[in-house]
């Protein structure tokens, strides 16, 4: 239950004996040491009952009831979901099961109640700070914390409203964490954007400033800031690191580093063909002066979440010049910078490019590029539609290039002669 002291010292006496020699009896008794307690901003002090994960708790509910037929009956509805059976979030297993529950039933509970007492969110962003902690995270055990910076009557209600539940039978006490929190989320927001105006101020002096990406995460639990990024130098982490020196900065590097200067922003292969027909990368649908439309060349299946059972990704892409680098029917591996709308096709910004060797069959006359740009060429006469090679194949007897073609939801077979025109 929870604990609220005024912080009552303790009054101690020192008895003077006089006399010949010491006994044990004389000695003085170690006094027992006072409880460690928060001074919150109104001046009431709140007793640390225990500390877990390094944590000081501040409150606790007490489990006073065995019956907890409610709480079971919503447990069991979760595990017995098709999507968890069906391993979406991960194969099933005990730790996962009770992670589900906890977040679906416990947590629900809390969030709800935590909203209610402190107005929303504006006042429990104003309060402190709440999250999820996990055994397969790396966690002593799972539950949801709620961490209050400066605890008051408020957190007492709080408490109260849970511990009726706890009574009813509706959730367990044992997931539910209260203690003290160094800060709060509006001031971990704020961190956020102040690092990311920072972040900004150093995107704007790289040479193509509109090429680069860069994100800001502040970790709720331990204030550590990461930034993710590909265009900082080291002597601008150092900089960034000295204006942020009361935290630690994790950098991640998101991928090559956005060229400049004379550094190439594409590489072509050493060998420009191969006797092995291949599916990676994307094809090259079209060119311009200022971008390109690639589109998957292997298909993928979202039929298990809904989608459809062949999808094949198009995007468009900016990439300056690009017709000057690149020709349609090409098979390339784009590194993106920055997200991808989820439009179709998708808008996205290249800052690298690696172009594959093409097949083209000991004895053939055309290569695989020449043959998906004569495809592109008869696709874009039947369909405004983004076209997807679903297949390419050599007949050799023939001498006939076959392709399957999707363009929308339309999809057909092309034969193309293995000749040069």
């Amino acid at each position: 239950m929870l604990k609220k002291s005024i912080g009552i010292g303790l009054l101690a006496f020192a008895i003077i004996l006089s006399g010949c020699g010491s006994t044990e009896e004389s000695k003085p008794k170690p006094q027992p040491e006072s409880p460690k307690t928060i001074t919150s901003s109104d001046g009431s002090e709140w007793e640390v009952l225990k500390t877990v994960e390094g944590r000081d708790i501040i409150a606790e509910l007490e489990q006073t009831t065995e019956e907890t037929r409610i709480r079971d009956e919503k447990a069991t509805k979760v595990v017995n979901q098709e999507d968890y059976k069906n391993g979406l979030f991960g194969k099933p297993s005990p730790d996962l099961a009770e992670e589900m529950t906890v977040q679906g039933i416990e947590g629900m509970v809390v969030i709800d109640a935590f909203n209610e007492v402190y107005g929303g969110y504006e006042g429990t962003a104003n309060a402190g700070v709440t999250f999820f902690e996990w055994k397969s995270g790396g966690a002593k055990q799972s539950g949801i914390w709620i961490g209050i910076k400066n605890p008051d009557e408020k957190l007492n209600k709080l408490v109260s409203t849970l511990q009726e539940q706890v009574d009813n039978g509706e959730i367990l006490a044992k997931y539910i964490y209260f203690y003290h929190a160094p800060h709060t989320e509006k001031e971990i927001n704020t961190l956020t954007s102040t690092v990311f105006s920072s972040l900004d101020r150093v995107r704007r002096l790289h040479e193509k400033p509109d090429s680069v990406s860069a994100s800001v995460s502040v970790d709720t639990i331990t204030e550590d800031i990461e930034i993710g990024h590909d265009f900082i130098t080291e002597d601008q982490k150092d900089i960034l690191r000295k204006e942020f020196s009361d935290y630690k900065i994790v950098f991640e590097q998101e991928g090559k580093l956005v060229p400049t200067g004379d550094e190439p922003d594409i590489t072509y292969p050493s060998d420009k063909t191969t006797t092995t027909p291949s599916t990676k990368g994307s094809y090259v649908v079209n060119v311009t002066d200022k971008g390109m439309t690639v589109v998957s060349a292997k298909a993928r299946n979202y039929s298990g979440t809904g989608g459809k059972e062949e999808h094949f990704s198009a995007i468009s892409v900016a990439y300056p010049d690009a017709d000057k680098k690149l020709k349609v029917g090409q098979r390339v591996v784009v590194e993106y910078t920055g997200s991808i709308s989820l439009s179709y096709p998708g808008q996205g910004r290249a800052k690298f490019v690696e172009v594959l060797p093409e097949y083209k069959p000991k004895n053939a006359n055309l290569s695989e590029s020449q043959v998906v740009k004569k495809a592109v060429e008869i696709a874009d006469e039947k369909s405004t539609w983004v076209p997807a090679i679903r297949s390419i194949q050599y007949d050799e007897p023939s001498k006939v290039w076959k392709l399957s073609i999707r363009q929308g939801e339309e999809t057909y077979e092309l034969e193309i002669d293995d000749v040069i025109k």
